[in-house]
């Protein structure tokens, strides 16, 4: 009889089953008394889901934040080795997805106030996760869990984008992200650039206060004759929200309108936007002038939206030259039978950010090399600077209208390569070096 094959995550015990997701199995383990959720990914010699859940691992090892599950462990940093299985353990969190507990509520929804509670915790969430870079672009009631003491969590990052380690052909521009619980047009038919946008994650959360309060999943931004959600017969605010006062509907209305544009230039653009819109809401019950209130708040956004998209713009083409220094070895494939590529974190805003890239000879642990590279603006111009291995102060500047990342990756492979055959050659004084040429 033949030995079953151990696995990687073997030294956790398995208790139960969770689910069969679309992308890998989750089970509740237990090691040392603790306990957590495995996750193991389906078609494991698929290389896109491999590097899919290696994203999703970086995601998680770089939130902290008390409604977001903690990350445990993985071995994902193996992604390039397809004859190891791939795993992450996370956090368990005993409690009820939202779609339970609207669907067990008495009226099949909850009242204003105990949803813009719900709400609220889920924009302190995300907003620690755009603080991180990273986007989620699947917020939908059974992504979010909610304990028994009301406390909720946030959790699924599958289909996270995040900038510091995009690779292009994840979800690439020419593909879907499926959420069905709304379809936004910019997933549908995303342009260069809106794949990750913030105001997509802002927009779920619209659609989950949506839900909430009637009930229904709002599927689609405009119906066949261009109907906003809550403007559709069958899930009106003045049928569903029988427990709101008028000036709180016509707060609540205004919110949706505003929330469900279009455009995404046009809908709410910042967690804090959407804080200020809620709040207004809520005080819709008090004066007869919070709605007029709520709705120059709105009209604040469209106003505010150019300096905005102006600083997205300006953090994207950062990001995207920090992202190229990141994978500046990932399609020299000969390369990885010699060496293990070591990561760090990144950091940056709409002016400046910094990271961390290192390699170690896999048969002299001795050899290794870091560097720690700043990308910023400058005027018309990208300027890439580099401290450690052979890196030493600016290296790369070119107009960031027409950068041309293909040159800045050959630079940082070259610089690291130097650097390492330097370092060899004074650990082994006169024997012979590997082959660690650049790779074609």
């Amino acid at each position: 009889m033949s030995k079953r094959k151990e696995k990687p995550w073997d030294h956790w015990q398995e208790q139960k089953k969770l689910s069969d997701g679309g992308q890998g199995w989750t089970r509740l383990v237990q090691r040392d008394g603790t306990q957590g959720v495995l996750k193991i990914l389906k078609m494991q010699n698929d290389p896109e889901r491999r590097k899919r859940m290696r994203r999703e691992s970086v995601a998680l090892q770089t939130l902290s934040h008390p409604r977001i599950p903690k990350f445990v462990e993985c071995n994902t940093d193996k992604y390039a080795d397809p004859s190891i299985d791939l795993y992450i353990v996370m956090e368990y969190i005993s409690g009820r997805p939202l779609s339970k507990v609207v669907e067990e509520s008495p009226e099949g929804r909850l009242g204003l106030e105990a949803a813009v509670l719900i709400v609220t915790q889920l924009i302190d969430a995300v907003e620690h996760a755009h603080g991180q870079d990273i986007i989620h672009r699947d917020i939908k009631p059974d992504n979010i869990l909610i304990r028994e003491d009301g406390e909720l969590y946030l959790v699924d990052f599958g289909l996270s984008f995040n900038n510091d380690d995009e690779d292009q052909r994840l979800t690439g521009t020419e593909q879907q992200v499926g959420n069905r619980f709304i379809a936004l047009p910019e997933f549908q038919t995303p342009k260069p650039g809106r794949k990750g946008d913030e105001i997509s994650d802002l927009t779920q959360i619209v659609a989950i206060l949506f839900y909430l309060v009637t009930g229904k999943q709002p599927m689609t931004l405009r119906d066949a004759e261009e109907r906003l959600p809550h403007r559709r017969p069958s899930s009106s605010l003045k049928t569903l929200a029988l427990d709101a006062q008028p000036r709180s509907l016509k707060a609540l209305e205004a919110f949706f309108d505003a929330g469900f544009q279009w455009r995404p230039d046009d809908r709410f653009q910042t967690p804090e936007q959407l804080r200020r819109a809620l709040a207004e809401v809520l005080k819709g019950d008090s004066t007869g002038e919070d709605e007029q209130s709520l709705l120059n708040e709105l009209d604040a956004i469209h106003s505010s939206n150019a300096k905005w998209n102006e600083s997205l713009r300006r953090k994207q083409i950062i990001s995207s030259g920090l992202l190229a220094i990141q994978t500046a070895f990932t399609k020299q494939t000969s390369f990885f039978r010699l060496f293990e590529v070591v990561g760090g974190g990144t950091n940056f805003s709409s002016e400046v950010g910094d990271c961390s890239l290192g390699i170690r000879l896999k048969t002299e642990p001795a050899a290794a090399v870091h560097a720690t590279f700043w990308v910023r603006l400058e005027d018309a111009e990208l300027v890439v600077i580099g401290k450690g291995g052979s890196f030493d102060g600016e290296f790369w500047r070119r107009p960031h209208a027409a950068r041309e990342f293909d040159e800045l990756q050959k630079l940082v492979r070259e610089g690291f390569l130097r650097a390492m055959r330097n370092l060899v050659g004074a650990i082994n004084a006169g024997a012979s070096k590997p082959d660690i040429e650049e790779q074609t």
